[in-house]
């Protein structure tokens, strides 16, 4: 740096930016960084790491601890994210697979869901009627995330309003706030799919999908969701003919197939988003 002895503050110098530069470039480079961390007794915690969209980021935290593991550092990395497998959060990167250790967490109980809003009610001194509770929870389908937005919001309103009670009604009124606060990936992967391209078809599918309430599920399964919902019929080879925007082998549509026939929603907390986008229109009781 230089000083400006007219008053004209401080300047970096050429040389300086070049050090700024090369900087900036060995950051970028996993093994640089995993050189300077490789002797620290410490962890690092990288959460929604499914959020991050760039492959190659995914694949530079992916190097990051590959080359940790290589040089048997003991400064680990704790990835969190929605994913089916560890490979799917670093994107499947080949040489990695054998340095992660994973842990499947699985979707909170109904008593467990019922309890967050217990000790929320008794917190504000509000009162969730048994309906709303329930039907909080059956949206939810084990995802406290939905839980606390959905009470957040109708709670929200009963402070508001100055009541006391939250009923099913005030729940559905809180339903398009919740929404619109959602997390912007699932809305957007939501709308994308839904979309109008001239028929609501796309939509009546997805909403039948999302009642199944399998993690997978068929073709078959799907049409006759799709009969109980909707009230009439679609042949195969119409569904087919949709699923060539809804359905790919990867994630970058809203469906993904895993086997001949056999689908599932990419991102796991997609079915309780499409219940409570549409819970004036689906049963979402049954």
């Amino acid at each position: 740096m230089e000083w400006d002895g007219f008053g004209g503050g401080v300047h970096t110098t050429t040389e300086n930016k070049s050090k700024e530069r090369g900087l900036s470039s060995e950051l970028e480079s996993p093994g640089w960084v995993a050189s300077k961390l490789a002797k620290l007794d410490a962890l690092l915690l990288v959460d929604e790491l499914d959020v991050l969209s760039d492959t190659s980021d995914r694949h530079k935290i992916a190097e990051l601890i590959k080359h940790l593991s290589d040089e048997g550092s003991p400064f680990k990395v704790l990835l969190v994210g929605i994913a089916e497998t560890g490979a799917d959060l670093t994107d499947g990167h080949p040489s990695v697979e054998r340095c992660l250790r994973e842990t499947r967490l699985s979707r909170m109980s109904e008593p467990e869901l019922r309890q967050i809003l217990d000790e929320g009610e008794k917190a504000l001194g509000l009162k969730f009627t048994p309906q709303a509770k329930t039907r909080i929870i059956t949206v939810s389908s084990g995802y406290p995330h939905f839980t606390h937005l959905l009470a957040l919001k109708a709670a929200e309103d009963a402070i508001a309003e100055g009541r006391k009670e939250i009923g099913v009604v005030n729940i559905e009124a809180a339903t398009r706030r919740a929404v619109d606060d959602s997390e912007g990936r699932l809305k957007r992967q939501y709308d994308e799919a839904c979309r109008s391209y001239g028929t609501d078809e796309y939509h009546h599918i997805v909403c039948a999908a999302a009642l199944l309430g399998s993690e997978e599920f068929t073709a078959a399964a799907l049409r006759e969701q799709y009969r109980i919902l909707w009230g009439r019929n679609i042949d195969q080879n119409s569904l087919n003919n949709y699923f060539n925007r809804l359905v790919s082998d990867g994630d970058g549509t809203i469906l993904r197939r895993i086997a001949k026939g056999v689908y599932r929603f990419n991102d796991p907390r997609m079915p309780s988003f499409v219940r409570i986008a549409n819970m004036a229109v689906m049963n979402v009781e049954q």
